[in-house]
């Protein structure tokens, strides 16, 4: 059947690389214009062949740089040095990936920056002179040590080389070759500071501080034991030399002998030592055993002179009787403290009361203990009473304060108390604290019982606010409901079978909105008496409920539930409240679906310790956390403004776990779905000041 044809040729880089045959069931098919056509159609094709070719050799061309790039690549961007090249200006042309682990920048930023802006503004110059130096000699190189900056305006500092490559035609850039040296910078100046910092603090004290060898020479000493040791043997001892080759009488030198052997056993230990010529001095002498590993090296030893303290203890002794008489008076529990925190007295108030409280830290601070020590200790553990006991303290002892007050609670397991404690410094011959502790009992209960009443007015308040919002939440969805099949029951055209089916669906909404109204009408009769409407709830069926309450939602999305109860399907708690948190949730995770695919919910429940954990997962559109994740519980917050709603629905869902003594939780990522987890105690806790009236009960309630 063919009538007409034509040949045209089809070339190739010039050469003829076959042929564009068309042909046709008509005769004399290729007049003139369709002839002028075909030309053109084999033109275009030939013209595109010799496209295809040149892009062929391209191809191949890139092949072998992208060849040549990775291997570079593998040389230099793997590296944890830093590489990076700079024109003549300082401009930075490149940046290998290194940058960016050391100094935090994106390559983007740091190459938008000159090289001097990174350096440190001290460094800048030394650089600079060295750096001009070398490109007067192509191929020169120089050692560095500088900083640079961190993208968070820390510097680091980095060694490395800088070369002049700008003679070579593929670089034509300035080289440098960093690596981060911040530790070993910092170990220096570390090991700097521990030297300055052991200097400063044995010398800035007036206690005598020495360390010896097991061969009884001196390690090192501070300026009060060479004053010491110039004002008794008119001279110092140096390092090195046997402290034992002074002169002491002999006995003397035994006893220092057998101290120095007792820390070369191993022992850590104090003595008093008490002289009366030339004059009568009192010493608390320590030694310490210098360890290296498991081997005794040398002693330590400190030498404080507590003279002036023992005479006060002396005094204080010969003035016991009136002293205790009057302290013993009385109610308070008192104790006098001398300034290195030493208890020197108690009052029998003071005694009396660690005895009946045995199980308070009263016990360790009786006379003979260091209060300063007991409160330290606390406070390292974690006490913050004692914590803020030591600062009340110092700013006595330093002068910035007359006293110190502090209240605090002392629960034992019987009762709940409180004390005032006051401290005030009374000056003598040597300053003393007297620190007294009262019982502020009666006090602490009426302010706590003022701070629930102001507490359960301001809780009123806001469930008052709350009910006209609660009350709209939760009749919309049956109301909806009702609306909507009653438009569609007017329809004339709906057979028997079909508005039998819409009545049973409006029958069922309206019984659901009656079961909401007369849940609001039964709690707000209700005053005092809400922890006895708790009962058993079962999970299992609070979901089928719901499910059956939203079924034409559910159905509409062809909605898949996934339910695991197997490990514990039933808890004791206020129906209402759980009712409406799987309520909000479940719709929620219907209503922010993806429109691609069909909502999969998936609840489990198990047990955990003393709690009951339930989870809900979904695979809807998800919310980011990270811009929005503070606001996840919010009120009023909404994450996606395709569906209708009001952002009430997790905010009134977190109010309510919580009212119940519960916690909740969520992760979520952008379209990866959302998952809730719901921490309740297995013996739910009623709180008083949230169920002692009607409207807090329903602003609890959703």
């Amino acid at each position: 059947n063919i009538r007409s044809c034509i040949i045209l040729p089809i070339k190739k880089s010039g050469n003829i690389f076959g042929t564009f045959n068309l042909c046709s069931t008509e005769t004399n098919f290729f007049d003139d214009e369709n002839i002028k056509m075909a030309l053109k159609v084999a033109g275009d094709i030939s013209f595109a062949l010799d496209l295809f070719e040149k892009a062929e050799r391209h191809r191949q061309t890139e092949q072998i740089i992208v060849r040549n790039e990775k291997r570079f690549r593998a040389l230099v961007e793997k590296s944890t040095d830093m590489e990076t090249l700079e024109t003549l200006d300082g401009k930075l042309i490149y940046a290998s990936p290194s940058v960016s682990a050391v100094l935090g920048y994106t390559l983007d930023d740091f190459l938008n920056t000159s090289a001097y802006d990174v350096i440190h503004p001290d460094d800048v110059s030394r650089v600079f002179e060295s750096l001009q130096k070398i490109l007067q000699i192509p191929g020169a190189s120089f050692k560095t040590q500088h900083r640079l900056r961190h993208k968070n305006g820390n510097y680091l500092w980095c060694e490395g080389t800088i070369t002049n490559m700008l003679h070579e035609d593929h670089v034509n850039a300035v080289v440098s070759n960093l690596r981060d040296i911040s530790d070993k910078k910092l170990d220096e100046s570390q090991q700097k500071f521990d030297n300055s910092n052991l200097k400063a603090l044995i010398n800035n004290t007036k206690d005598l501080i020495w360390s010896v060898d097991r061969n009884f020479n001196l390690i090192t000493s501070n300026y009060p034991f060479d004053k010491e040791c110039e004002a008794k043997f008119g001279k110092s001892i140096a390092e090195g030399e046997n402290v034992l080759l002074v002169t002491y009488a002999p006995e003397m030198l035994a006893r220092f002998k057998q101290l120095y052997e007792r820390a070369f056993a191993g022992e850590s230990f104090t003595e008093i030592e008490h002289t009366y010529l030339p004059n009568e001095i009192w010493r608390q002498n320590s030694y310490y055993p210098i360890r290296n590993g498991e081997d005794v090296v040398g002693t330590a030893c400190y030498s404080r002179d507590i003279t002036e303290s023992k005479k006060v203890e002396q005094q204080l002794v010969r003035s016991e009787a009136f002293n205790r008489g009057v302290l013993d008076s009385l109610t308070s529990n008192i104790s006098v403290i001398d300034m290195s925190g030493n208890i020197v007295a108690v009052n029998e108030a003071w005694n009396t009361f660690a005895k009946e409280n045995s199980d308070t830290s009263y016990q360790r601070t009786s006379e003979g203990n260091n209060y300063f020590n007991v409160s330290r200790k606390a406070a390292e553990e974690g006490d913050e009473i004692a914590r803020e006991v030591l600062v009340g303290m110092k700013a006595i002892l330093d002068g910035k304060d007359k006293y110190f007050y502090l209240e605090y609670p002392c629960h034992s397991t019987n009762k709940q108390a409180w004390y005032g404690m006051r401290a005030m410094k009374f000056d003598s011959d040597v300053p003393m604290i007297v620190v007294s502790h009262l019982d502020i009992t009666e006090k602490k209960l009426a302010e706590v019982e003022r701070e629930k009443l102001i507490n359960h007015m301001i809780q009123r308040n806001r469930d008052l606010e709350q009910f006209t919002f609660i009350i709209s939440h939760n009749l919309r969805t049956p109301t909806a409901n009702i609306i909507g099949l009653a438009e569609i029951l007017q329809d004339k055209t709906l057979t028997p079978q079909v508005q039998e089916e819409f009545l049973q669906g409006l029958s069922t909404s309206a019984s659901a909105l009656d079961t909401v109204i007369n849940d609001i009408n039964q709690i707000l009769k209700v005053k005092h008496e809400l922890g006895e409407k708790k009962e058993l709830i079962s999970f299992s069926k609070l979901v089928d409920d719901i499910i059956t309450g939203v079924g034409n939602v559910s159905e509409k999305h062809q909605v898949r539930m996934k339910t695991d109860f197997s490990e514990v399907d039933e808890i004791f708690s206020l129906k209402v409240y759980l009712q409406s948190i799987f309520y909000n949730l479940i719709s929620n995770s219907i209503k922010y679906c993806k429109l691609d695919e069909h909502p999969l919910i998936e609840i489990k429940s198990r047990k955990e310790d003393e709690k009951i954990i339930v989870t809900f997962k979904d695979n809807g559109l998800g919310i980011d956390m990270k811009r929005k994740g503070d606001k996840v519980f919010g009120l009023y917050k909404r994450f996606h403004s395709h569906v209708e709603g009001k952002g009430m629905g997790l905010f009134m869902v977190k109010t309510q776990v919580e009212a119940i003594g519960g916690s909740i939780t969520v992760k979520s990522e952008l379209n990866q779905g959302v998952e809730f987890t719901i921490v309740f105690e297995n013996k739910i806790k009623q709180s008083s000041h949230i169920y002692q009236d009607d409207f807090s009960t329903l602003a609890m309630r959703n």
